[in-house]
């Protein structure tokens, strides 16, 4: 488009026609909409442009402005399918001297630390309203290794099942962790890896491991709470979190007491305190996750 051309055209809008992930990759499918025209409400000849937006990758600015409606963003989706792919992590094998230092390293300063089974993110679709997903299945080890190179490329995400907690006057309550875990200090919906008891054959049950999280860390049962329909997906970088909803009939600081005094009864609670966003303003008060940070925004009014 020429120059005298170009100002004949006006930025309409973008619309994210179909996001999916692979090799490490997020990868946007966008229309442009470009009107000819002056007048706000007066377009013609409206013409649609897609693209392909690479997450990681060097970009225009017009893309970086396009990428963040899906890249850091929050999706309500109806349907998660989940399951394992029977490949193993070529970054776990490649790198199995360095881990095994670095965990030696890592259990003497953090002996609470525990090398079970975990699986990340390998592939994921997002399409008429069903987020489908493939995911390898490696050690803790491997995975604290890697985030703590600072998430290089590796072909993955840390793809994670969240519960999201809302008390009867809509806040969220967040959990802050204990000293000793690997999230320590930070203040976030209960969460936790897709392991083993979430997998049954080559399917993962979701809905199973955010209900687990939800007991073992607030002691809340899903039986008395109202789920909300669907899932929420969040990315932000490396992260992608899928959230399922929870309602309480409690107000907040009723649903807190209720939280902590299970907290008290517990002899290794993972929580160290429970936090009550209300609003957006509330956010920078506290230390939360960036991935957090996206889904209390787009769930909280300012």
């Amino acid at each position: 488009m020429s120059a005298s051309r170009a100002l004949d055209y006006e930025f309409h809008s973008a619309i994210v026609d179909r996001t999916w992930f692979v090799d490490g990759e997020t990868m946007i499918s966008v229309f442009l909409v470009l009107g000819i025209g002056l007048g706000r409400r007066n377009y013609r000849n409206v013409r649609a442009h897609r693209l392909r937006l690479r997450w990681g990758k060097k970009r225009s600015n017009m893309t970086d402005r396009l990428d963040s409606i899906a890249e850091g963003g929050v999706v309500r989706v109806t349907r998660c399918v989940l399951s394992v792919a029977p490949e193993a992590w070529p970054f776990a094998a490649r790198h199995a001297e360095e881990i095994a230092a670095h965990w030696e390293k890592r259990r003497s300063f953090s002996p609470k630390l525990y090398d079970g089974a975990v699986h990340l993110l390998r592939t994921c679709t997002c399409e008429h309203n069903v987020f489908t997903a493939t995911l390898l299945r490696t050690d803790f080890k491997s995975f604290l290794y890697w985030r703590e190179l600072g998430y290089p490329d590796a072909g993955v995400r840390d793809g994670f099942g969240s519960a999201v907690i809302r008390s009867a006057e809509g806040h969220v309550m967040l959990g802050r962790q204990t000293e000793g875990n690997v999230n320590q200090g930070l203040a976030y919906p209960p969460s936790g890896f897709i392991d083993e008891h979430d997998v049954c054959g080559e399917v993962i049950d979701i809905d199973a491991g955010t209900a687990r999280e939800l007991r073992e860390e607030t002691g809340l049962k899903p039986e008395d709470l109202a789920r909300a329909p669907g899932y929420l997906v969040t990315t932000s970088g490396p992260h992608v979190s899928i959230a399922v909803e929870w309602r309480s009939a409690l107000g907040s600081d009723a649903l807190k007491a209720c939280i902590l005094e299970y907290v008290r009864q517990q002899q290794v609670p993972e929580l160290a305190d429970v936090v009550i966003v209300r609003s957006r303003s509330d956010i920078s008060a506290h230390t939360i996750p960036d991935y957090a940070k996206v889904l209390l925004r787009a769930l909280l009014a300012a």
